[in-house]
């Protein structure tokens, strides 16, 4: 696992009641469930394919949480939360934040360490 990712989880561990991670192949993931290694990204998927991607991701949200209330927080790359994903999770009532935005990697990496 990247340091990236490593910190995003120990920031979700930490300062969230449930969290996933968002793939580019399963969707929405629990922490818990146990998927086999890929190689799958979202970058250079066009626009159409990120759209139909968001959709999906969005749906499993709307199964687990139809209520529509509280906050979603990402620690994703922009091609994650994009395309209609956040969007949607805010025209559905919830209050979508990312406490990186427009952070660079190296930015990102010395705020996860930070909240350690």
């Amino acid at each position: 696992m990247s340091p990236l990712f490593t910190g995003r989880r120990a920031w979700a561990e930490r300062h969230c009641d449930t969290w996933y991670v968002v793939s580019a192949l399963h969707g929405l993931i629990h922490p818990n469930d146990i998927i086999s290694p890929y190689d799958v990204t979202l970058i250079g998927a066009s626009a159409a394919e990120k759209r139909r991607w968001a959709s999906r991701v969005l749906g499993q949200f709307r199964d687990r949480h139809p209520s529509g209330s509280g906050t979603v927080e990402f620690h994703a790359g922009g091609d994650y939360r994009a395309h209609g994903l956040a969007a949607g999770l805010a025209a559905d009532g919830w209050i979508v934040d990312n406490p990186t935005e427009g952070m660079g990697i190296g930015t990102q990496l010395a705020f996860y360490a930070a909240a350690r």
